[in-house]
């Protein structure tokens, strides 16, 4: 298991939506497997782009599930790992089953109730973290907008993770990985659910168990951002 899996597993469950399974477009060719990328990945490797959210933003019913952003090339660039590294991490979560490949899509699934009790009881070990020194960033943990108003932060400086455009003074927390800053300006609910994670890494017996339950109940499908 390697950080990269964390960031490509949550990508996985928030394409996915809340419920975990949605209807394939029709006009989509799911018989992937002729496809070179596919033999080793389960998805091939067409371009898509993904759709940036914000996290206040309304929204409507989840819409059809696009087999596009499932492919190699648009994972690599939603996430910031490279292709090479997607394909490695998706063989490794196979193997770990904490995914596996849908038998009617051929699309990686995750297995949400074992992604669940690894972030809630094993990644705090795995991947430990402690806050560094100041930097600007995007706030991460109880600072992010997804616990705010939630847990009382105090007059301390916030958590956030290092990123030059941003205009929040904190103190620095290494991301689960490197190119967390980027991959969670374009997904929100990606954004809230490491930022939960981050939560449960650092936090307090307080913030871990109120991290712990609002990530477990985004995991099942009970709670969105």
């Amino acid at each position: 298991m390697k950080s990269q899996d964390i960031l490509l597993l949550l990508k996985l469950v928030s394409l996915a939506g809340p419920e975990g399974t949605r209807m394939v477009e029709p006009e989509h060719d799911l018989n992937l497997s002729h496809h070179p990328e596919h033999r080793g990945s389960g998805v091939a490797d067409r371009a898509a782009t993904p759709t940036a959210l914000s996290v206040n933003e309304p929204r409507a019913p989840w819409p059809p599930l696009a087999v596009d952003q499932y492919t190699v090339r648009s994972l690599a660039q939603a996430t910031g790992i490279s292709k090479s590294q997607v394909s490695l991490s998706l063989a490794r979560c196979y193997e770990a089953r904490l995914a596996r490949l849908d038998h009617l899509t051929q699309l990686p699934q995750v297995n949400r109730r074992a992604l669940c009790e690894l972030l809630v009881h094993g990644v705090k070990y795995i991947f430990p973290a402690k806050l560094g020194a100041r930097a600007r960033g995007i706030p991460t943990a109880w600072a992010a907008p997804v616990l705010q108003g939630k847990i009382l932060a105090g007059d301390t400086l916030p958590p956030v993770w290092p990123d030059a455009d941003s205009s929040v003074v904190g103190f620095a927390l290494e991301p689960i990985y490197k190119s967390v800053p980027q991959a969670v300006k374009q997904d929100s609910r990606l954004y809230a659910m490491l930022a939960l994670l981050d939560s449960i890494r650092i936090g307090g017996a307080r913030e871990r168990g109120f991290a712990s339950d609002l990530l477990t109940k985004m995991l099942e499908g009970k709670a969105d951002v």
